[in-house]
């Protein structure tokens, strides 16, 4: 058995790992919380800039197509909205950049860290932990990688996105806002009871 320092060592430990364990990361993050915060804030522009576009849509059905069909008009909104698109794709990845960028700084540190704790740990634990337990537990390092994974930076993109736009509709129409808001959780079962099922016959086969 392994005495209470080494097993408090972060992923050398027996005890599953589990999201309060990622405080660790913090003191890391904060290392680099300059980077951090500039990432985030071509996160929120990024999420900013793609608000405005489907109201340039609703102006263009509205008054050009529906309205006066005033061509020059219409050109001068998708002169607009191309920049809009273009300015959206920029930022988000100058947003990823900087966001893989203290990704692997964060998990440079933690390595070195590790590694040195590891080399000062006692002969006694080699002996009792199996080789290819610890080498398994060092490559979770990567792991933690995910959490600046585009897939989460796209997932913050679309919650703010989704927040801008709904500040956006309740300032057009507050009462159809709240219809809207209305059916999101029959919306949610509907959505939750098709990918259980989904699921469910995907395991059938």
């Amino acid at each position: 058995m392994m005495n209470k320092k080494d097993s408090d060592i972060p992923f050398l430990s027996q005890e599953k790992i589990n999201y309060s364990k990622l405080k660790i990361l913090f003191p890391y993050i904060k290392e680099y919380i300059r980077t951090f915060i500039i990432a985030s804030l071509f996160l929120l522009i990024t999420s900013l800039i793609a608000t405005p576009i489907p109201y340039i849509s609703k102006i263009i059905f509205d008054n050009v197509f529906l309205g006066n069909k005033d061509i020059r008009f219409f050109g001068y909104l998708v002169v607009i909205s191309a920049i809009l698109h273009i300015g959206r794709t920029i930022f988000s990845g100058i947003s990823s950049y900087y966001f893989a960028k203290v990704s692997q700084e964060v998990l440079s540190s933690l390595k070195s860290d590790l590694f040195r704790k590891i080399l000062k740990l006692p002969f006694r634990f080699y002996d009792e932990a199996q080789t290819g337990y610890i080498l398994a537990r060092i490559g979770e390092v990567e792991g933690l990688g995910l959490f600046f994974s585009s897939t989460v930076i796209n997932q913050m993109i679309r919650f703010f996105e989704f927040v801008f736009a709904l500040l956006m509709l309740m300032y057009l129409n507050l009462k159809l806002t709240f219809y809207a808001i209305s059916i999101l959780p029959a919306y949610y079962v509907v959505i939750r009871a098709f990918s259980l099922g989904l699921v469910s016959a995907t395991k059938d086969v």
